[in-house]
């Protein structure tokens, strides 16, 4: 029925995406993230937190919405060119060397009408130290000291730094 996605770079240093999705029966809603080949990946069940590194930066990418909800699928190398969910196979169609190492499939466990993916990226240059991410709700997270809100009616949208409205960019 209706997609939205709202990317920030925020302070020249990260982003925060922000999809709304909405069905009219239940399904599956899949957030795909494609990294380059590297170093193996680490990933906090608990936070849903995924650090990896492209050259020598590191980076994380944390799930904010639901994250317990939320299965991880990293499919590598020529298994990233086949679609879990349909079966479909792209392997055949390949021209090149391939160009992803870790192919992210990040789904809702349980099939819904609707779903929110909240996720910040954070790249941090070599020598820092990647800021603490904090789910605060499933709209709002806190990056370092910067508070991101994806509803005017949060409680936690009244400290925010940021208050987005996605139902105000939805035609209905």
């Amino acid at each position: 029925e209706s997609y939205l996605r709202h990317v920030l770079f925020l302070r020249d240093r990260y982003f925060v995406i922000f999809d709304d999705l909405r069905c009219s029966q239940p399904a599956t809603f899949t957030w795909l993230w494609h990294i380059l080949p590297g170093d193996p990946l680490g990933f906090d069940e608990d936070t849903f937190a995924i650090d990896y590194t492209v050259g020598d930066v590191p980076v994380r990418l944390q799930q904010i919405s639901r994250p317990g909800d939320l299965t991880l699928d990293d499919r590598q190398g020529l298994m990233g060119r086949v679609n879990p969910i349909t079966g479909e196979d792209w392997r055949e169609s390949l021209k090149g060397g391939i160009i992803e190492g870790h192919n992210l499939w990040i789904s809702n466990a349980q099939p819904e009408a609707q779903w929110r993916f909240l996720a910040v990226v954070y790249p941090q240059p070599p020598g820092g130290e990647i800021p603490q991410i904090v789910r605060v709700d499933d709209s709002t997270v806190r990056v370092g000291d910067d508070v991101i809100c994806f509803d005017p009616d949060s409680p936690a949208a009244g400290s925010a730094d940021l208050v987005i409205d996605p139902a105000a960019f939805i035609e209905r």
